[in-house]
């Protein structure tokens, strides 16, 4: 009986692993990080699921509108690829801008009414952000030492606190805030963020007003179906060039 249900699991887990390579593969053909196609999957939900009024809409992007004003204070620090900065947000929250991400998406659920919805992005959500926590964390520690240890004691990973803690400066930690490069030009342009923000809070105002939103939801469908069908084919040809 034990040697069945561990052939069992045994079992289960090979599908899982076949079905996990098998969506990696798909992502990898459309050019799409996993973290990119699940946060498309959220808003994709929120369009088709959601029964978004007035109130829901307004409530919904005051969230947003925080969660991307601390993308743009975070960015605004440089972010760059292997730079480390404790200044600015990361005096108030260590991962600034995953929270910034995290509150961006909650805003959509929010306006979306959708429990279904709310569900997916949560249990995607905290599974993407607690393994990049890991890895984040394994790259800090070896980059900082001992500071690392010392930060990681003072500022909570999500949960901001009211007053800046009181750090020591990182060496070569000394990129000014600039706006310019949060928004037009740093590794994390925010400006195309904020576009497709304004483009999905002024569909779903616009899905509110509809009585039957069956054929508005299908369209929805259908229209990122062909957009992750043209990207698909696009890149398969590049390859083969």
């Amino acid at each position: 009986m034990i040697l069945a249900g561990n052939e069992n699991a045994a079992r289960t887990h090979r599908r899982l692993d076949q079905i996990v390579e098998t969506l990696r593969a798909v992502l990898r053909s459309l050019r799409l990080s996993p973290r990119a196609a699940s946060q498309l999957a959220i808003v994709t939900l929120a369009f088709v699921l959601g029964q978004p009024d007035s109130r829901s809409i307004m409530l919904g992007a005051g969230i947003a509108f925080v969660g991307e004003g601390l993308r743009i204070w975070s960015a605004g620090f440089g972010y760059r690829r292997g730079q480390i900065s404790l200044r600015g947000p990361y005096r108030f929250v260590r991962y600034p801008y995953f929270l910034g991400t995290i509150l961006l998406l909650a805003g959509v659920v929010v306006a979306s009414r959708s429990l279904v919805t709310a569900l997916f992005a949560a249990l995607v959500l905290t599974w993407f952000y607690q393994r990049a926590v890991r890895r984040d964390e394994g790259r800090l520690a070896e980059a900082l030492g001992p500071l690392y240890s010392m930060y990681k004691a003072r500022v909570s990973a999500f949960m901001p606190q009211l007053l800046p803690a009181q750090l020591p400066a990182v060496p070569g930690d000394t990129q000014p805030f600039s706006l310019r490069l949060a928004v037009l030009r740093g590794r994390k342009r925010e400006l195309d963020v904020i576009i497709a923000m304004a483009a999905t809070f002024g569909l779903l105002f616009a899905t509110s007003t509809l009585a039957d939103k069956r054929l508005w939801q299908g369209g929805v469908v259908l229209f990122v179906g062909l957009v992750m069908g043209f990207r698909f084919i696009y890149y398969r040809r590049s390859r083969a060039a």
